[in-house]
């Protein structure tokens, strides 16, 4: 369970439902208000000014991992001193 100020939710997903959700979440920075909710939990962010995106893919014999972490500041942050990324389909 999550402690006061945090959200967390874990599932097994097939690919079309984690789509879903990942669209869901780049509407919600769109629109400036991501909500999320499960039983008993709920929160509600609304994210503003730049945003720290952070990609890291690892492969280590058959398991892969993909991590996306997103962090901002409520004061919003001012500069944005990093190299462009490049996200495609292998065929791509």
């Amino acid at each position: 369970m999550a402690r006061p100020g945090e959200f967390e939710y874990e599932s097994l997903q097939d690919c079309r439902s984690v789509a879903s959700y990942l669209e869901a979440i780049g509407s919600g920075f769109a629109e400036g208000k991501l909500a999320f909710g499960s039983d008993e939990q709920q929160m509600v962010l609304e994210p503003r000014g730049l945003v720290k995106l952070s990609i890291k893919a690892s492969v280590k014999g058959d398991r892969i991992k993909l991590s996306v972490k997103l962090s901002w500041s409520e004061r919003g942050e001012r500069q944005n001193k990093s190299k462009p990324l490049v996200i495609g389909t292998a065929g791509d």
